[in-house]
């Protein structure tokens, strides 16, 4: 009868032990228009060109989505601080796509039209004025 309530209490404390879930860091994107748009960072962990190429990739990056008058996160499992210091250049390229326009239209049609609503190009100090929020109007 020990040893079973021995174990149950090893299992119990070994259950409640676990590594803390993983931090992470976000840029938040506000949507101040009316319509949904979808949101990239030019970063290897979103799959897009870092600066200062600019072209998007040949294949589509992940996207989040932003609705209409709401906002949402860029999230990353490293400091953007690291990610972009790791870049050539000290800038990161934010780009904003219609939602629509990325469900309907063949990405390949995308990249070779350059069809996007904007790109932002952002410093460290950039960002950090900004509070880490990026608005789009």
């Amino acid at each position: 009868m020990k040893t079973t309530l021995f174990i149950i209490t090893a299992c119990v404390l070994m259950a409640n032990s676990c590594d803390p879930m993983d931090k992470v860091y976000s840029i938040k994107v506000e949507n101040r228009t009316n319509y949904p748009i979808k949101v990239t960072a030019g970063c290897s962990s979103y799959r897009m060109s870092i600066y200062p190429d600019t072209l998007l990739p040949i294949n589509k990056p992940s996207l989040i989505k932003v609705n209409s008058n709401d906002y949402n996160f860029l999230d990353h499992s490293i400091k953007w601080e690291d990610v972009i210091s790791a870049l050539p250049v000290d800038t990161l390229s934010i780009y904003i796509f219609d939602s629509d326009t990325i469900d309907i239209v063949p990405w390949s049609t995308i990249k070779s039209k350059f069809l996007l609503l904007k790109r932002y190009d952002l410093s460290l100090k950039d960002l950090k004025e900004m509070n880490w929020i990026i608005t789009f109007n």
